[in-house]
């Protein structure tokens, strides 16, 4: 989550924090990454809104640290025992574009979030290409995200720019663009020359990993969205 998206959702969620009890943080990752890679979430998000009087329940595919419920979200048996714990709200933040069974998690969040919760999504609009495992490459725009749940009414929404943070020797660095992230990186910046020579390996990886290059100057965007199902 980058650094203004994070104050973006938290500010979001304590809005509603009369209506929301409950919230399910859907792909959550771990509690170091929350913490310590990327501080601002607990700072922005998860502190205030525990705060705020909201449980925050952290559910990811993967059994580490900071994750309350283990499980895939393609399992339709497992989305129904979420289901039936009745969450006011899902946040779901920085999934979408590492999914190849989109519809797949589209329709189980549709089934999870009942009549008159909530669904926060942010997704990055402008971000280069990174693999976490995968990267689909996507990068919707508010009204493309809209169209994938007809179910959900519209109550807010931006497409915003948002600095990433690196922390390093207990400093925080603002990274604004995918230059001032090469800057900050330069083993980074030798791997993506290496690569433009190599464009018969794994060719789609290549073409998005140099596509990047074009727009390096281009600030960091997130498609972030608030909807209620109705």
């Amino acid at each position: 989550m980058l650094y203004e998206e994070s104050i973006w959702v938290g500010k979001t969620i304590l809005k509603l924090n009369n209506e929301i009890k409950t919230l399910l943080n859907l792909g959550s990752s771990s509690l170091v990454i929350r913490t310590e890679v990327q501080p601002h979430m607990e700072k922005f998000v998860f502190s205030p809104i525990r705060e705020g009087g909201i449980k925050v329940v952290h559910t990811d595919i993967q059994n580490i640290s900071g994750v309350d419920i283990v499980g895939d979200f393609t399992d339709t048996i497992f989305v129904n025992e979420l289901k039936q714990n009745k969450y006011d709200a899902i946040l779901c933040s920085n999934l979408f574009e590492h999914l190849t069974e989109l519809n797949t998690i589209v329709n189980a969040i549709n089934l999870i979030v009942p009549q008159n919760g909530y669904l926060i999504l942010t997704v990055p609009f402008h971000y280069p290409y990174h693999l976490d495992p995968i990267d689909t490459k996507y990068r919707p725009r508010i009204s493309e995200l809209q169209k994938l749940f007809p179910d959900f009414k519209y109550v807010d929404g931006n497409e915003i720019e948002a600095q990433r943070v690196v922390i390093e020797n207990n400093k925080n660095y603002f990274e604004q663009n995918y230059f001032e992230q090469m800057k900050h990186s330069p083993k980074l910046f030798v791997k993506l020359i290496i690569r433009c020579f190599f464009p018969f390996y794994k060719p789609k990886v290549w073409f998005y990993t140099v596509s990047d290059l074009f727009f390096m100057f281009r600030p960091f965007k997130v498609s972030c969205l608030l909807m209620i199902k109705k």
